[in-house]
């Protein structure tokens, strides 16, 4: 039976490439002006934003942001505490080296308790001919009386204004600084709202309808500053290009209808940026020396933007890249844009939706006379093409292309197309499962499925690690046991571990009773299947403890099952893995020697007094991979069934986790072998017996301990002692069970 065959005789209905294309279109029209549509495709260019974050240029050199931080908090105090006094001393400081603007993403609206610091820093503020202070449009209560005044204090109205005012930022009033403040600096409208759609400042105002007359936003009038111009000196065509005329020429910046500007974000870690108090401390220092060193960033001429950057503070908002940055940055981001003409590009939904409406028609048309595997192929190739194209206008040219409708209608299209054709798939799955599955279990029913192969007898020989575990001293609890309530501990065991031995990339082979057989390095190989198992042998140990715990709290079991221990051996070699079993049940299993070396180490353990025992072959195997494990050498044995002789290892735990104790037990242990190596019975004898007083596991002190690896070493040591091994013994010792 051919799978693929039936699949690609399928043929699609003759009217879908006809009615589809419309139908789909006729969608994407009714959803393109819905919130969610807004969201997903605002989502798809946050992720082209983050992903050209690596390659985005330094913002200007010419903007530098003066945070109100933590340092300047621990100097000064609280916020609230603070006083125009204070930013009094800063601009007068400031002055030692002058900046071409100097803008506070703040405002100063109401008169402060002291008189004397507002004119204070009113007449500081006139020392910088490009100083600007924040002002707020209270575009949220339109009751309020329209603002009377002619201008706000030097900031004149802007004149030459042409087009539709009705989608513009407007407010009859607001907070515009105190007269003394606006007299001496100019104002610029800090109102950059979040979207309602995902609460991201994506669209920076540029001008403000405020009072029934243009005023230029804080951007905008930073970027008058920094150019020379005033107001008379800006013509905005609303839904084109404000254009503006200074000292070196005119500069050009595209705004919507709404007269607000796209914001391309940025880096914004490539901002140069100074600490308030600290530039203060900076510049009291230059005004005595007179010397301000190379090292430090410069200010002179430069466009400095003031604003709260201190965690706590209230000035944060979300931005594409974090869930909370200091609203300076977006001001900042927003006149780099300018100054670097760095402006985001949107390509008209309306024209892509033609585009892709004549696209549909062509594609859907041959291919769905087509395989099923290439009308899907196909479209999906296309898309990821599209896709490419997408970020690649993006990263190169800030051109965005939509995402969310045209590739959710693309697919949606050839979704539908291919769906009746999957019908017949549907049907041969299911006659698939109707022969296959009367020796085949339903997951390897499945895999059947998804490959198209026939399953047959047999396999295939590669490395693998074979993992086995077992409850040691488990008929002795067992027996003390109601079937029901040893079924359901069983239960809570073996789920546990297997969801340790899953969650590390092992894959099940079998239960045996209280037995779990596992492999790692099967279905998906990896090269790390060693470190993996080993790793995974030490994450069951402190489950099987955290296990112990839960059951002791119970209240409910024998002491011996609070006592519980599970011993676990891994072998790393070929083994024969597949699909084996009889022509009328078959599993995926293994076979092999590693496999059977792998249970001895399981059972050899408790000879040893050790809970996890490996081979030398994984050891190596693992350490080459990630050498974060603490082993210690246990013996070189012959195991029971075979001839050759091979050194095993105890897993002692992550070297972070290894205790002080256990180290020094292991540093003395090993003295010991080295001894036991050179025959020296009785100095050996000695180390392990020392050894013994550190072991992390002492019979008499920890319930269900029998022994332990420096016990057994120190009884062999008595044993060699009394029966000396052969002159050309090689440290090989003959296990005498299994």
């Amino acid at each position: 039976m051919n799978t693929s065959s039936k699949l690609e005789s399928a043929r699609g209905r003759f009217w879908v490439p006809l009615l589809a294309p419309p139908l789909i279109f006729s969608l994407m029209v009714l959803i393109a002006q819905t919130e969610v549509a807004q969201q997903l495709e605002n989502l798809t260019q946050d992720w082209r934003l983050r992903s050209r974050a690596g390659t985005d240029p330094p913002a200007s050199e010419r903007i530098v942001i003066v945070g109100i931080g933590e340092y300047s908090l621990k100097k000064v105090g609280r916020w609230e505490d603070w006083n125009r006094g204070i930013h009094g001393q800063f601009c007068s400081l400031v002055a030692l080296r002058p900046p071409a603007v100097l803008a506070w993403d703040f405002f100063f609206s109401e008169k402060s308790g002291d008189e004397s610091n507002d004119n204070f820093l009113a007449d500081e503020l006139a020392l910088h001919v490009g100083a600007i202070t924040g002002a707020v449009a209270d575009d949220s209560r339109p009751e309020l009386v329209p603002y009377a005044k002619d201008s706000i204090g030097k900031t004149t109205p802007i004149q030459k204004v042409s087009g539709d005012r009705s989608q513009l930022l407007s407010a009859s009033n607001g907070q515009v600084p105190i007269d003394v403040i606006a007299e001496s600096a100019w104002t610029g409208f800090v109102n950059v709202a979040p979207s309602s759609i995902d609460g991201i400042r994506r669209r920076a105002p540029l001008i403000v309808s405020f009072g029934g007359k243009i005023y230029p936003s804080l951007i905008l009038q930073m970027v008058m500053q920094a150019d020379g111009a005033n107001s008379e000196d800006v013509e905005v065509v609303i839904g084109k290009a404000i254009t503006i005329t200074g000292r070196d020429g005119s500069r050009v910046i595209p705004i919507g209808d709404d007269g607000k500007m796209p914001i391309n974000y940025r880096d914004t870690s490539t901002f140069m940026a100074w600490d308030y108090v600290q530039l203060m401390e900076y510049l009291a220092a230059f005004e005595q020396t007179g010397t301000w060193s190379e090292d430090l960033l410069e200010i002179e001429d430069k466009v400095l933007i003031v604003g709260q950057v201190a965690p706590g503070l209230s000035d944060f908002g979300p931005t594409p890249y974090r869930g909370s940055e200091p609203l300076v940055t977006i001001q900042a981001t927003a006149l780099n844009n300018i100054l670097q003409n760095d402006f985001l590009k949107t390509f008209p939904l309306w024209a892509t939706m033609l585009i892709w409406l004549a696209f549909a028609w062509a594609t859907i048309g041959w291919l769905n006379r087509s395989p099923v595997s290439l009308a899907i192929f196909v479209p999906t190739l296309i898309i990821l093409a599209y896709f490419a194209l997408a970020f690649l206008l993006f990263s190169s040219k800030s051109i965005v292309l939509p995402l969310f409708l045209p590739v959710s209608g693309f697919l949606g299209l050839h979704g539908f197309a291919i769906a009746d054709r999957l019908l017949a798939e549907a049907k041969e799955k299911r006659e698939i499962r109707a022969v296959f599955g009367t020796y085949a279990g339903k997951e390897l029913v499945e895999s059947i499925i998804a490959s198209g192969l026939k399953p047959e007898l047999g396999g295939e020989k590669t490395e693998i690690t074979v993992f086995f575990t077992d409850i040691a001293g488990f008929s002795s609890f067992s027996e003390q046991l109601a079937p029901e309530d040893l079924v359901a501990l069983m239960i809570s065991y073996m789920s546990e571990l297997t969801d340790v031995l899953l969650e590390n990339g092992g894959v099940l082979d079998k239960y045996v009773g209280d037995a779990i057989a596992a492999m790692f390095g099967v279905l998906v190989p990896f090269k790390d299947h060693a470190y993996r198992a080993v790793a995974t042998s030490i994450h069951m140990q402190r489950k099987q403890q955290e296990l112990c715990a839960k059951w002791k709290e119970e209240g409910r079991w024998p002491e011996k099952v609070n006592d519980m221990h599970t011993r676990i051996g891994i072998n790393t070699g070929d083994v024969v893995t597949g699909n084996m079993g009889s022509r009328q049940r078959i599993n995926f299993t293994m076979t092999g020697d590693a496999v059977n070396l792998a249970a001895r180490c399981e059972s050899g353990a408790k000879s040893y007094g050790a809970y996890t025992m490996i081979t030398e072959a994984t050891l190596n195997a693992a350490k080459a991979e990630n050498d974060n494990i603490v082993y210690r050498y246990l013996d070189k044995i012959v195991v029971m069934g075979r001839a050759q002789p091979v050194a095993v290892f105890e897993v002692i735990d992550f070297k972070d986790s290894v205790s002080a104790t256990t180290t020094k037990c292991l540093k003395i242990y090993q003295e010991g072998i080295d001894q036991y190596l050179k025959r020296h019975w009785e100095a050996a004898r000695s180390c392990f017996e020392k050894s013994a007083e550190l072991e992390p596991w002492k019979p008499g002190v920890h319930p269900g301990v029998k022994t332990n690896p420096s016990l057994v070493m120190a009884e062999r040591c008595v044993e060699l002692a009394q029966n000396p091994p052969p002159e050309d013994w090689d440290g090989v010792y003959v296990m005498k069970e299994k």
